[in-house]
Formats: C-alpha cells, structure tokens, sequence
C-alpha cells in the first residue's frame, strides 16, 4: 500500500543513519499492516543483516543477530511462496524472494563461506531473473541481479572450479545493473 511504501522508505532512511530503533518501528508497522506481504520480515532481516556487516568481525555464527536474521528472511520466503501459489508470475513475489535468498547468500559472503554464497546467491538471482521478465519496471530487482553478477565474477580462486562450471557473472554488467537501481529503483538506491 502506498502508506506503507512511505514506512519503508522512512524506515530505510533511519536505517542507513543508524537509528535501527526507529527502523524497526516502521519495519514492524508495516509487517503488521501487511501480514501476508514478505516485505515486513524482509526489510527486519535487513535490519539484522546491516548490524552484522558492522560487526562481522567480531560476531560468530550462530549469534543472536543471525537467528534473527534466518528467522526473518524464512519468514519472506514462507510468504512469498504462498504468494507464487496463487500466481507463479507475481513480480513482487518474485522479488521478495529473491531479495530474500539473495540476502541470504551475502550474509554468508560476510562469512567468507563462498561455496554457500554462491548457492544462495544463485537461488535468488534465478528469482530475480523472473521477476524482472515479469515486470521490468521493477528496479530494485536489478542491484540482486547486479551484486550477484559482480561477486559470481571476482570470486576468490579458492573456488575457481566452482566458478568455471557454475557460477558465472559478468563484472561489468553487474556494475551497470546496479547503476540502473541507483537511478531508477524505489527501496534500494542508498544500498545501490
């Protein structure tokens, strides 16, 4: 709803200045306006996921942070699949799913567990891929297709072959799908 959208964006403002109290007031106003939308849960695991990008390096696995962080982004993809259910070419759908598994994939980047990235990373990017041939005008799908592209492309050589038979990206169309979210795309251009 259009109310909503302004809860988002407020909510994401006072993320990315850090005010993660006031974040999660609009998250959870939204969540609760919308309790079937993967939207509400998606944006609180970003919330959790901004937190351990700060900290990552003195956060374990298993923290609070990430049960939190699984909790939520499990949330999206249980509402989302509920949503293809009734209609398998939904782009929003589409793109909370993505969104979702994406997210999933960079909080193991984070973990430098790259083999476990690239796996999510992909579930979410195939996603993406639907989402935007669904509805092009979606923009903030094309900063997941382009971190994807970017990351599947530089790659440490710790998993080359992995990359030679699997995870292919393109570095330069990752940057220029990430320039079309910074300039086109609604929830995603800080982040872009």
């Amino acid at each position: 709803a259009p109310e909503n959208e302004a809860k988002v964006l407020a909510g994401l403002d006072a993320m990315y200045a850090l005010d993660l109290e006031a974040a999660t007031t609009y998250f959870q106003a939204v969540d609760a306006s919308e309790p079937r939308d993967p939207a509400g849960p998606l944006f609180l695991a970003g919330l959790y996921w901004i937190q351990y990008a700060q900290a990552f390096d003195v956060t374990s696995a298993g923290s609070p942070l990430e049960l939190k962080f699984l909790a939520h982004t499990e949330e999206a993809i249980k509402r989302g699949e509920a949503l293809l259910k009734s209609n398998p070419n939904d782009a929003q759908a589409l793109m909370w799913l993505g969104a979702a598994w994406g997210y999933r994939g960079r909080w193991k980047v984070l973990e430098r567990s790259w083999v476990g990235a690239a796996r999510l990373g992909l579930k979410g990017y195939r996603y993406l891929q639907r989402a935007v041939k669904a509805d092009p005008g979606l923009y903030d799908d094309y900063l997941g297709l382009g971190i994807y592209e970017y990351y599947a492309d530089t790659m440490p050589s710790v998993i080359r072959l992995l990359k030679a038979l699997v995870v292919r990206g393109n570095k330069k169309q990752g940057l220029a799908y990430i320039q079309t979210t910074l300039e086109k795309g609604k929830f995603s251009k800080i982040e872009a």
